[in-house]
């Protein structure tokens, strides 16, 4: 069965206790703790604040497999205190960073992807060391990771108890269209450890000489990635695994912005839908 993870920025400005207290009535299997830059837990502080905070959220009977950091290059200060202390904590799953292009994108996937490279060789010798496996995220924009098969590249050749996939539906579907995620999926299947849960619609607006579409976060059930069908791809796969739910409303990225108290109402909406639609 595959146990849902409550992304703690959704509840970022919220103290541990009281974030593993909103995590618990959910209903939340456990946390994907973030871990990073104005994350509950500073990556300068791993050492001592991881451990309190997985003890906090033990105490609500709630598991913290998986935190979400901002490690890119493997060679950060905090990098190795990170993942050792992951590892002692009985993390299995470290999020890595994304490896941006940039306002002006043309002209820099190569090197940056090449930059992204060095960075996964020396992050999967850390997780290796550590005895936890880092994932990578599938992110839309400018970023190396927003295509699947840039994504497979970085992982191939590699060892996948170490290093693999962060498999996000909706932010494939933001990039690969009608049929894209699809593949994307397929592409991935071999490398992936968790998924991400989350939606998005198109807006527009209006420029000088052209309309400018951009995503926006949207509830589960009324964005553009078709979750039921991602679901059969998932259980062809079979995946049963650790799913990270995103409520991300709180934000201009939201479709409507929401107050902390319509995050969790909305939360709990994307929850009832992901049991009827059987994701369990």
């Amino acid at each position: 069965m595959m146990k849902r993870l409550m992304f703690t920025k959704m509840v970022q400005s919220c103290g541990l206790g009281e974030a593993a207290a909103h995590a618990k009535a959910l209903g939340f299997d456990g946390v994907d703790l973030t871990v990073r830059d104005q994350g509950h837990v500073l990556p300068e502080d791993v050492r001592d604040g991881l451990p309190a905070a997985v003890e906090i959220f033990r105490r609500h009977g709630l598991d913290v497999p998986m935190i979400s950091t901002g490690v890119t290059t493997g060679d950060e200060v905090y990098a190795k205190d990170l993942f050792d202390t992951a590892g002692r904590c009985g993390v299995k799953y470290v999020k890595v960073g994304y490896w941006w292009l940039g306002e002006e994108p043309y002209g820099k996937y190569l090197s940056r992807f090449e930059d992204a490279a060095r960075g996964v060789s020396k992050i999967e010798a850390l997780a290796k060391d550590a005895g936890v496996c880092a994932i990578i995220h599938t992110h839309s924009g400018a970023c190396v990771s927003a295509v699947a098969a840039y994504v497979r590249q970085l992982l191939e050749g590699r060892n996948h108890d170490h290093i693999g996939a962060y498999v996000d539906v909706g932010h494939l579907v933001v990039e690969g269209g009608f049929n894209g995620w699809v593949v994307g999926m397929e592409l991935l299947a071999p490398y992936l450890k968790v998924v991400a849960v989350k939606n998005f619609i198109w807006r527009s607006e209006q420029r000088d000489n052209y309309v400018n579409w951009f995503w926006k976060v949207a509830p589960l059930a009324a964005g553009i990635a078709p979750w039921p069908k991602a679901l059969e791809i998932l259980k062809a796969i079979g995946f049963d695994g650790y799913i990270s739910i995103h409520s991300e409303y709180l934000d201009a990225n939201s479709w409507n912005v929401l107050s902390q108290e319509e995050c969790l109402a909305q939360t709990a909406e994307d929850l009832r839908y992901l049991d009827t639609i059987g994701f369990h």
